[in-house]
């Protein structure tokens, strides 16, 4: 389970780099919103396939602890990243659109230094 464990982290970094790789190394500031907006997508994918055997074990007691606990330790790390790929022009959620680009509600922008303290709180439980 740890090669798929592995192989995770490293889909989830690979898709948050996606978001880099087609801008100038001397302007960061440049990335595609869209490319950010999968990256994060990918990113609370991973998240989410970590958290399972985390969330089972209420109901599934045969859970390996070893394997929630290097699940715990992605996750606290992936959590520092989150708020890092929410740059404000990504800030593209349209209540209108039956299929918006992204799910990210604007509080997130408007209250940003609170959505960056519970991402590292959630890192820190984590």
């Amino acid at each position: 389970m740890k090669c798929g464990l592995s192989a995770l982290v490293l889909w989830s970094l690979l898709a948050a780099s996606a978001a880099f790789a087609d801008t100038d190394p001397e302007s960061p500031e440049a990335v595609d919103p869209m490319a950010v907006i999968a990256a994060r997508q990918g990113l609370m994918v991973a998240i989410e396939s970590l958290m399972r055997p985390i969330d089972t074990y209420t109901v599934d007691e045969s859970v390996d602890s070893d394997l929630m606990r290097g699940n715990a330790e992605a996750i606290a790390a992936m959590l520092l990243a989150v708020p890092h790929l929410f740059p404000s022009d990504s800030n593209l959620f349209d209540a209108d659109d039956e299929a918006p680009v992204t799910l990210a509600l604007p509080a997130v922008w408007q209250s940003f230094a609170s959505f960056y303290a519970l991402a590292g709180a959630a890192s820190s439980a984590a």
